[in-house]
């Protein structure tokens, strides 16, 4: 109720992510207020981040390191994000729309590098990540 957020088709599926001494959450999706950063002893926010108008899908933030840099991974309907964990700020982003709202698979690290996203309905994705930028790889011309 306090950021306004609407329940997705599917419910609240992300999980939080326990990260230092933050709780990382999914919740508000507009006004960046998808991703809020949370002070896991007090409740208290300590940042927001990122809008995505609609249902934002069902993906839990991951923590990876990619070019000698943390980065908080989100995967929402509209994008593919690095954050900056301690911040918010936004490293970097590639857009992948997906039909239904669908992110449910946990985008995966491989190697040092990069970064697999794959959905039902709009395939997949591989991306080349480094400290401040990712690039596409390839994505899939295939269809659920």
């Amino acid at each position: 109720a306090d950021y306004e957020a609407k329940v997705p088709v599917w419910g609240f599926a992300a999980h939080p992510l326990v990260d230092g001494d933050q709780l990382i959450c999914l919740a508000g999706g507009t006004n960046d207020r998808l991703v809020i950063a949370f002070d896991k002893k007090t409740g208290k926010e300590l940042w927001t981040a990122e809008s995505c108008q609609g249902d934002f899908g069902y993906c839990p933030p991951m923590a990876y390191e990619f070019g000698g840099k943390r980065q908080m991974i989100i995967w929402h309907t509209r994008a593919v994000v690095g954050l900056d964990p301690g911040t918010g700020k936004t490293l970097w982003r590639v857009p992948f729309d997906v039909k239904a709202a669908l992110t449910a698979p946990t985008p995966r690290k491989v190697g040092d590098d990069k970064l697999f996203i794959t959905s039902f309905y709009n395939g997949s994705l591989l991306l080349k990540v480094g400290a401040d930028k990712a690039d596409v790889v390839w994505k899939s011309k295939a269809r659920g």
